[in-house]
Order: structure tokens, then sequence, then C-alpha cells
């Protein structure tokens, strides 16, 4: 335990902590606190955490500060407390798709607040973050595999289950988001995981589930359950919907080298491959119904609370987020 850890754990018992706590709990619409100086915000955020009983949802007006905010909470209230849901990259009709680190960061925040806590959880982003969508708590819980050692689970089954949530089959799993099958026995590393898994089947019984080490394919402990969440923010698994969208399209009038890269991301989708640009395509994978529910508010528990650092930053820079998706959209 640091210093700040141990600091932190005072934190509750002041008056003004105290104070501020129960009245977000009894009064949860809206709350104004200031003036409160930034170095003093990390402290005021980790004391609420500490006796707030739900997640507490921390957004920053950019990517630098929602880092630095999270680096600092994890000081005052330790590493697993503290989850940064970062940002990708592009904005809204660009055709770009986040890097594995990105997606995996945003996925595993969305699997653990699938999850109940034990402890104080504070989740920090960035406020481009909250206007990227992802995946609805229905489509997260549809897309989420428990096996069980011991289980009855159909190997074939479960590798057809894997290529329509986007999992690549490969000749050896040293990557997040693919699998390989070598006999009766099922590698797959989940993106939100660190570490792969090794299924082994004894018919359609689940004999074995390990976790193990890409670089040196050794085995850990053997473990009773494990999850497999999806690898994409995108529903993956209704590509068939999507593609007969996608091939109602009028394309007469495209360029033909617009119309050959349009064909080679249809026939990409069509096989469940992975591509640069594949976020554009999202919206064809959903009803229109289910777009208000596709950002990261919908994932909060009941009773959690969405602090706002800097109001008029983040309404400004909200603002500015959406002139320029609206200017690529024109384009």
């Amino acid at each position: 335990m640091n210093d700040l850890t141990a600091l932190g754990a005072d934190l509750g018992a002041l008056p003004e902590i105290h104070n501020l706590a129960h009245a977000l709990a009894e009064h949860p619409d809206r709350l104004h606190v200031g003036p409160l100086i930034a170095p003093s915000r990390t402290a005021v955020v980790a004391g609420l955490a500490r006796l707030h009983p739900q997640p507490l949802l921390y957004i920053l007006p950019s990517a630098d500060a929602a880092l630095r905010a999270a680096d600092d909470l994890r000081l005052w209230l330790g590493a697993q407390a503290v989850a940064l849901y970062p940002a990708s990259d592009a904005l809204p009709y660009e055709h770009m798709s986040p890097g594995p680190v990105v997606l995996r960061q945003r996925l595993l925040v969305l699997q653990g607040l699938a999850t109940p806590s034990a402890g104080p959880l504070v989740v920090v982003a960035p406020v481009k973050a909250l206007l990227q969508p992802t995946l609805t708590p229905a489509e997260l819980a549809d897309a989420t595999l428990t096996l069980r050692r011991g289980a009855e689970f159909s190997q074939d089954g479960l590798l057809r289950r894997l290529v329509e949530l986007g999992y690549r089959p490969a000749p050896s799993v040293d990557e997040p988001g693919t699998f390989n099958r070598r006999g009766g026995i099922v590698d797959v590393w989940p993106m939100a995981l660190e570490q792969p898994y090794r299924i082994e089947f004894f018919g359609d019984e689940i004999d074995s589930l390990r976790s193990f080490d890409p670089a040196t394919q050794r085995s850990d402990q053997r473990l009773d359950a494990i999850t497999i969440g999806p690898p994409h923010e995108i529903p993956l698994w209704r590509r068939n919907t999507a593609l007969e969208r996608l091939r109602a399209f009028d394309l007469g009038n495209l360029r033909p080298e617009a119309r050959a890269e349009w064909d080679a991301a249809v026939e990409h989708l069509a096989h469940g491959e992975r591509f640069e640009g594949r976020a554009f395509f999202g919206p064809l994978f959903r009803e229109a119904a289910a777009a208000a529910g596709q950002t990261l508010l919908t994932h909060l528990p009941a009773g959690s609370a969405v602090l706002l650092a800097e109001n008029q930053f983040l309404a400004q820079h909200a603002r500015e987020i959406h002139a320029q998706a609206a200017t690529q959209r024109q384009r």
C-alpha cells in the first residue's frame, strides 16, 4: 500500500467529502461543486469512490487529461479500482478502425461494468470516447460465452460461434481476437484479456480449461470457468442483415477504384474478417431504434454517478467533434 492509498482511506472521514457523497446519493439529478482547483479534483473523486456504492464515471475534456487523471486515481485507489475508457482517433464516417489496444481497453471496461465489483470503481473517459458508438448491453450479453469445466458443449458449435462473433482462425494464437483448433483442443484469445485460453474437449465435454502464455505455449493453472467476450464493438453476428443492406445500395455512379474498394470491404464482411475501416459500416448491423443505446452510459449500473470536469470545455469539445464529423460526412 503506497502513502496515497493509505491517505485515501481517510478521505471519507472528512465532513466535506462525506456530505458530498451523501448529497450525491440523495439528490442524484445534478450537483455543482466549485470552485475546485484542478490539483484537488483527483482526491475528491477518490474520496467519493470510496463512499459511493456504485461505479463512478469521470469525464474529462481530452485524452491526455483522462490519461493523467486515471494514473493519479490509481495512486489513491489502487490499480484495480480504476479503468480508462479511451477514444479511437477516428471520427464518425472516417474509414479508420480503433487499434487493438484501444479496442481491448474499451471492451474490458464494458465487461467490467457487467460484473459486480467488490470495491470502488472509477471509469475515466475523455468526452470523445462517449460520442463513439459501442455495443449495447444486450449485444454484449448476447456475444458473451461462459464455459465451465465438465459441461457439455459442442466443439464444432463453439468454433461456429467464434467465427460469428468475429474471431479469426489462425495457425497459432499469438494475438487477441484469434483462435486455433488442434484435434480436441481449442485455443482462443478474448480481445479484452491479457492471455489466451486453452480449452480441451473429451468428446463434447469440456475436460480442461486453462490460460496459457502465447510466447511459450505453456499452460497456467486450471480454471473452473472462463468467459469469452466479443472481439469487436460491432455486432458482426448480424452480418447477413448488413450484407443485405449493403448489396441494395445503388453503386452505379461510383468510380472504378471506389467500387473496387467497396466490393473488397463487402467481401471482408461476408467472411467475418477484420479490416481497416470496418467501423464505418457499424450502423448497418443494427436497427435504427438501437442507435440510442450505443454508448458507455447505458452500461452503467443503476445508482452510478457521472462526474464532469470543466463543463464548459466538455461542451465545447463535444461541439467541435460534432462539427468535424459533419464536415467529414459531407466529403
